[in-house]
């Protein structure tokens, strides 16, 4: 469960799960500003639709954005998968949690749209 919830934090400009790379910035509503190109210059070149190739780079946050919100799908499968067994009597909040984590996984399916 934990492990699941984990992925909704940190949102530093080099962790996938931040929005603004790799949707504001692409989509037009942002500017990188900064400390010229040079300046995190991964994100200045996908404003210039550079790094839209089918390769994807080192350092490519896109490709790393995806893969982060599968992970978190997956994270949460994996803590279903263990707690539908457990009965309600050995774990009264079972339904609570249930409830969290489908919540959860569809906030990742909605960050993959």
């Amino acid at each position: 469960m934990t492990a699941a919830y984990s992925w909704l934090g940190n949102d530093h400009y080099t962790n996938p799960n931040f929005f603004w790379p790799t949707g504001n910035i692409r989509g037009g509503d942002a500017h990188k500003g900064g400390n010229g190109p040079g300046d995190v210059n991964y994100y200045h070149l996908l404003t210039l639709y550079y790094l839209v190739v089918p390769t994807p780079v080192a350092e490519d946050s896109a490709n790393r954005y995806w893969i982060r919100w599968f992970d978190g799908i997956s994270r949460v499968n994996t803590a279903l998968s263990v707690i539908n067994p457990v009965s309600t009597t050995d774990y009264p909040n079972k339904t609570t949690r249930i409830g969290e984590l489908r919540f959860l996984r569809g906030v990742f399916y909605f960050w993959l749209k």
